[in-house]
Formats: structure tokens, sequence, C-alpha cells
């Protein structure tokens, strides 16, 4: 017997919480992203996908090369069907998917990409978008990739604060002495 909390086995259910999660994204999702959120509520992968099949094939669910959306269909389906998916699933999912809405936004304004150049080197161009704009596009050439993919994957990790760090040291006072 499956002990985890909020298990979702009727196969209803289950079809009714897919439309929910895919309602509540504003983009089409893969279907690593779709099951990460998905799995932990429902009672297997196989039945989890097998519902999802059936939503494609019924038209509630749009199916676009390796995309998943919730189509018009399913949208009103879901308003009838929703409040039978319990109150606390539909809270902690949710939450989940603001959680992961904040984490897609910021994967996608951290940009980070190395290439070789002609001659020896690599270029390595780091950005940092905004809601206005790109706040900071850096380029740097570098001699190895190894170097160049520990920088991207840094920089990917902590561009907010490499970000700051730049601005700071662009505006300390320069008046400060320096001992050789």
């Amino acid at each position: 017997m499956d002990s985890r909390k909020g298990i979702l086995r009727d196969e209803l259910l289950i079809k009714a919480y897919i439309l929910f999660v895919l309602k509540g994204f504003d983009r089409p999702l893969s279907i690593d992203i779709l099951t990460d959120v998905i799995i932990d509520r429902v009672s297997n992968y196989f039945e989890f996908i097998a519902a999802l099949s059936d939503l494609v094939g019924r038209g509630l669910v749009l199916h676009d090369e390796s995309l998943y959306a919730i189509t018009q269909n399913g949208r009103k389906t879901l308003a009838s069907v929703e409040s039978g998916i319990p109150a606390s699933t539909r809270k902690h999912t949710t939450d989940d998917i603001n959680r992961l809405l904040r984490q897609l936004e910021r994967d996608e304004a951290v940009l980070a990409h190395s290439e070789g150049i002609h001659g020896g080197g690599v270029k390595t161009t780091l950005s940092l978008d905004t809601d206005a704009g790109r706040a900071l596009q850096l380029e740097l050439l570098l001699s190895s990739i190894s170097t160049a993919r520990e920088i991207e994957e840094n920089f990917k990790q902590n561009a907010e604060k490499i970000y700051n760090k730049i601005l700071n040291l662009l505006l300390e006072d320069g008046s400060e002495t320096q001992s050789d």
C-alpha cells in the first residue's frame, strides 16, 4: 500500500489534476517539467502518462513537438471538475507551480554561452536580463574550454551576485590609496 500523502488514484482525478497543473503555467511544458510537478501526487508514472495521452487524444491538451499545453476545451472541462481535486493538493500544487515559474523566469534571464574562436581560445558570453532589458552583457576571451565551462556554471548560479559586485567595483571611490 502506498503511504504517500495526497496520492490521486482515480483516473478522472488524475486527468483533472494534469489539466490543473497545465492551467497554472503561462507556457507549454516539457514532459520532464510536467512529470516533476505531477509525479509525487499520482499513484504511478504509467497511469499519469496514460491519462496525459488520453487528454491529448480528446483535444483537452495540446502536444506540439515535446511540449504540452492546456487547450480552451481543457480549461472548460477543468472548470467543471476542478473542485474534485482536494483543496490541500490544489494549494500545494499552486505553491509548487509558483516556485517553479520563478525558477524558470530566472533561468531564462541568465544566459551563458561559449564558442571556440579562430586562432585558438574560447569566447564566453554572459548576460543577465531584466523586465526592463539587458542589465549586463560580458564577453570574455579565455584560453580553455574547461575554464569557460566553469565560468558559465558559476555565472548561472551567481549571476545576481556577480552583477552587484561589478556595480560595486565600478562605483567605488577611486581615492583609496593602494600600496604596491
